[in-house]
């Protein structure tokens, strides 16, 4: 049996490399800042969204109700009648130039 440098240098060298890759993507993640990191901005979530009616011909709700989380966002949410999945969208007002 023989174990010589041919046959050991070539694995020492691809988990050096592997070694070597898996720290550097480690370092990177931890080291940039991820969106979801940052932090929440207090806001109310008081609000009470419309159930839709069983009637959507005689609907008398407004196809869009709008909920001030705080001074700069805003929560939209669509009529049940307008969608079935009355998605809610969020607004973010800006202080500065667009």
């Amino acid at each position: 049996m023989r174990l010589g440098n041919e046959e050991i240098a070539p694995c020492f060298n691809q988990l050096s490399v592997r070694l070597i890759v898996f720290v550097l993507l480690a370092l990177g993640v931890l080291l940039i800042p991820a969106p979801g990191r940052s932090q929440l901005m207090a806001g109310s979530m008081d609000v009470h969204w419309n159930e839709g009616i069983s009637n959507c011909a005689n609907n008398s709700q407004r196809p869009l109700q709008v909920h001030r989380y705080n001074t700069r966002t805003f929560i939209l949410r669509e009529s049940l009648c307008a969608t079935f999945e009355a998605a809610c969208r969020r607004c973010h007002v800006s202080a500065g130039p667009s």
